[in-house]
């Protein structure tokens, strides 16, 4: 999932360089990748809610909302939820690498305006900050 929906990211250009025919990725692709990406981690969140408490799943929502469009940011929490789940923390380390990397990549990228991007990251950090507020103080989680 991590290569499906990060390649997404580097845009078309390198679909034809990899493709024999030079052909294009499918519209399909593109939405499905990170559809099931997003599902994945909503999947994750819902097995580890009796072990983190119902606040990792209402956080992980508007990451798998926000994924669908700024691919790889939803495959990069998963790895970061997996590795607090398993106490790993070379896979933590991957995954918030991974997390940077897509973030930073899907800001300078050239195919939206920067309005739309900055709207894409705005939207999810005030949906995460509001659920952070309403959540109670025993399934808040500790730093």
């Amino acid at each position: 999932l991590l290569c499906a929906d990060g390649s997404l990211l580097f845009g078309p250009d390198v679909w034809r360089a990899l493709s024999p025919r030079g052909d294009a990725v499918p519209a399909y692709f593109a939405w499905s990748a990170a559809i099931a990406t997003g599902a994945m981690l909503l999947f994750a969140a819902w097995r580890l809610t009796p072990r983190a408490g119902s606040g990792l799943l209402l956080v992980a929502l508007p990451v798998a909302i926000g994924g669908v469009f700024a691919p790889g940011i939803s495959a990069a929490m998963l790895l970061v939820i997996l590795g607090f789940a398993q106490s790993s923390r070379p896979l933590i380390g991957i995954g918030l690498l991974s997390f940077a990397g897509f973030l930073g990549t899907f800001y300078y990228q050239l195919t939206q305006t920067l309005l739309i991007k900055s709207a894409i990251l705005t939207g999810t950090g005030i949906a995460l900050l509001v659920l952070r507020r309403l959540l109670p103080e025993s399934e808040a989680p500790r730093a």
